[in-house]
C-alpha cells in the first residue's frame, strides 16, 4: 500500500512496556507516546536571512513503500534532527490546566480524606537535469534517508520522475503539488536508504534562505484527518503570530477544569471553526531554555571509548542522563544489535537495553567495538541533540501556536511573522479556583461551590452531593457557558496590537453573572445560553475571509 507523508502526522515514540530494571533509559520516565496531529519547528534568523525547519516524520507500513515530500521556497541544506527537540519543546510549552481548591468556613471531611489531604490543593497536577522537465539540484544521504532536492515544470513530471527513481508516491498528489510547482518552489523527497527500516525514522532538518515561517498545509490535505491538530513552534527574536490566519483566545469556561483540561484540543477546534477555519491560538510565548534538552557537560565520550564490554559501555551511558527518545533507541540498536530471538519472545527493545545484563547470553561481546558503538551513538543521537541545543541558544524567544483544520480548510498556507510590539509573554499554565462554601458548617460534599476563572468570572456550581445524586458532572452543568469557544478573534500582524474582529469577554462576564443569579448552585438547572453569539460569528466570517484573501 502506497503512503505519502506530505508533512508531520505523528511523532511515534517508544512504547513503554514494563522494564526489568529501574534506572534504565526507558524505565519509569515521563515519556509521551501519543502526539496526534502535525508538528513543525521553525528557527528564523531574520538578520542572516535563514530559516531552520524541523519536521517530525511518522509512518506505518513496509520500509520499501515509505516516501515523503515537502515543498520549500529555496534550495535547503538537509540534516538529521532529533525527536528530543520535539519532546523537549512539547513538554516545556504544552497547555496545562490546574484546579485549586479553596474553602470558606470550616468544611467537615468524611473518612474518604484525611487531614493532610483536606489542607492540600486538589488540582490535577550545482543543479543537473533529470530530464523530461525535471531539474535535480542535489541528491544525498541524510541519516537513514536517501534524499533528492529538485524542481519540475509540472506536478505530473515531478511525480513521474520520483516514482521512476524509487520514491513511491501516489499519482493523485498532482492537484495539490501543482500550486507549489507553479510558484517555482523546490521539493525535497525522501525514501529509506538500503538497509534502513521504518524504526530508523528520525525528524528531518532543513536550512534555507528566508525570513518567515510557513507551513505547506495545502499538500497535507491529501492525508489529513478530520479536525487535524496543527502545532507550530517558531523560534526567533520576538513573539510570533499568524499573519494570514486569524488569532483566537479561548473561552476558559469551555475548558473542563475537572478533568485537567483534557478537552483543550476540542476547544481549539471549535474556536478555529468559529473564526472561519483559518485561525491559531497561542499556547505559549516566552523565553527559550538552552540546556534543557541536552547537557553537553554530562556527556563523556572518553568514558564510552574506553569501555571494554557492551555492558560497561551501556552502564556508563545510562549515567549520562540522556533523554529517552526514539532516536536513542535507534542509536542503541546500531551500537548493540537487538536480537531477533528476543523480539520473537516478546521482549521489547526498551526492556533489552534497560537491562542488558539480564540478557547477557544474547549479547556478542567477542566482536565488541567501543569506537564503532560510540560513533553510531554520536551520529544517530548526539549530533541531533547538539543541533537541538544550537537552535535554542541561537533564538531567545519561542512561540507555540495551535490550530485545527479539516482537509477542505487547507486552502491557504499559514505564514508566521514576528511582532515585537505586543505582549511578548503568554503562559502555558492556567489556573482556576474551586471555592467551597462551608460557612454554615456543611461537609465538603454538601457545600455549594464557585468556580473562579483567571479572568475573574465566578460560576456557581451545585454541591458535589448534588452532582452525584443527579449522575451528572460539573462540566455538564456549565454547558450553557461553554460557547463560544473563542472569546476573542483578532487579526494580528508584524506590528501593533492588531485589529479586534470579535470580542465576547463582556458578554461572557454578564452571562456568568446571570448564571449565578439564577441560583445554579442550588439546583444546577440554569438554562442561560449565549444569545446572539451565532449571529455575531456568522457576520464576522465573511469579513475575516476577505481580509485573509487580501493578504
Amino acid at each position: 500500500m502506497r503512503a505519502a507523508l506530505p508533512l508531520v502526522a505523528l511523532l511515534s515514540m517508544i512504547p513503554t512496556a514494563e522494564a526489568l530494571a529501574c534506572g534504565g533509559f526507558f524505565c519509569n520516565r515521563d515519556f509521551p507516546i501519543d502526539q496526534a496531529g502535525e508538528e513543525v519547528i521553525f528557527g528564523v534568523d531574520e538578520d542572516a536571512g535563514t530559516v531552520d525547519a524541523h519536521v517530525s516524520i511518522a509512518y506505518q507500513g513496509a520500509s520499501e513503500d515509505f516516501a515523503w515530500i515537502v515543498p520549500v521556497a529555496n534550495v535547503p541544506e538537509l540534516f538529521p534532527s532529533s525527536d528530543a527537540l520535539f519532546t523537549g519543546l512539547r513538554t516545556q510549552t504544552k497547555p496545562q490546566f490546574y484546579l485549586q481548591w479553596d474553602y470558606s468556613g470550616e468544611c467537615a471531611w468524611d473518612m474518604l480524606y484525611d487531614d493532610a489531604e483536606a489542607d492540600a490543593d486538589g488540582g490535577p497536577p550545482s543543479p543537473t537535469t533529470g530530464g523530461n522537465g525535471v531539474t535535480v539540484v542535489n541528491e544525498e544521504r541524510v541519516g537513514p534517508y536517501d534524499s533528492v532536492t529538485l524542481q519540475a515544470e509540472t506536478a505530473d513530471l515531478l511525480l513521474s520522475w520520483l516514482n521512476n527513481a524509487g520514491y513511491d508516491l501516489p499519482t493523485d498528489l498532482s492537484s495539490v503539488l501543482e500550486p507549489y510547482v507553479a510558484s517555482d518552489q523546490y521539493f525535497v523527497a525522501l525514501k529509506l536508504s538500503a538497509g534502513s527500516e521504518t524504526g530508523d525514522l528520525v525528524p528531518l532538518g532543513m536550512r534555507y534562505e528566508g525570513r518567515t515561517a510557513s507551513v505547506p498545509i495545502q499538500l497535507t490535505s491529501v492525508a489529513a484527518t478530520p479536525d487535524m491538530p496543527l502545532t507550530v513552534y517558531v523560534l526567533g527574536e520576538a513573539r510570533s503570530v499568524p499573519d494570514n490566519y486569524l488569532h483566537v483566545r479561548i473561552n476558559e469556561a469551555a475548558i473542563n477544569w475537572f478533568t485537567g483540561g483534557d478537552n483543550y484540543a476540542d476547544v481549539i477546534s471549535r474556536a478555529a471553526d468559529e473564526a472561519g477555519g483559518h485561525a491559531f491560538a497561542t499556547d505559549f510565548s516566552g523565553a527559550t531554555r538552552p540546556g534543557s534538552i541536552f547537557n553537553e557537560s554530562s556527556y563523556n565520550e572518553g568514558q564510552l571509548l574506553s569501555a571494554t564490554t557492551p555492558f560497561e559501555w551501556i552502564d556508563r551511558l545510562m549515567g549520562m542522563g540522556l533523554p529517552p527518545s526514539a532516536a536513542l533507541l535507534a542509536a542503541l540498536q546500531d551500537a548493540i544489535p537487538y536480537p531477533q530471538t528476543l523480539a520473537d519472545e516478546g521482549v521489547s527493545a526498551s526492556n533489552f537495553y534497560d537491562c542488558l545484563s539480564c540478557y547477557s547470553e544474547h549479547v556478542d561481546s567477542s566482536s565488541w567495538d567501543a569506537a564503532a558503538a560510540t560513533e553510531a551513538l554520536n551520529t544517530g543521537l548526539i549530533d541531533g541533540l547538539r543541533e537541538a541545543e544550537r537552535i535554542l541558544a541561537a533564538h531567545p524567544h519561542i512561540s507555540r501556536m495551535t490550530s485545527s483544520l479539516d482537509a477542505d480548510e487547507m486552502t491557504v498556507d499559514p505564514i508566521f511573522v514576528f511582532n515585537g510590539d505586543m505582549d511578548q509573554d503568554a503562559s502555558n499554565v492556567h489556573t482556576a479556583t474551586l471555592q467551597f462554601d462551608c460557612l454554615s458548617g456543611e461537609t465538603w460534599e454538601e457545600a455549594d461551590r464557585t468556580l473562579i476563572l483567571s479572568d475573574g468570572r465566578e460560576i456557581s456550581l451545585p454541591s458535589q452531593q448534588w452532582i452525584w445524586e443527579h449522575e451528572t458532572s460539573e462540566f455538564d452543568v456549565m454547558e450553557p457557558l461553554t460557547s463560544p469557544a473563542a472569546v476573542v478573534i483578532e487579526d494580528l500582524g508584524s506590528d501593533g496590537d492588531g485589529e479586534m474582529m470579535f470580542d465576547y469577554r463582556d458578554s461572557a462576564a454578564a452571562e456568568a453573572e446571570d448564571f449565578r443569579a439564577e441560583g445554579t448552585g442550588a439546583c444546577g438547572c440554569a438554562t442561560t445560553s449565549p444569545v446572539g453569539t451565532v449571529g455575531l460569528l456568522l457576520g464576522l466570517l465573511p469579513l475575516a475571509l476577505r481580509r485573509r484573501e487580501d493578504r
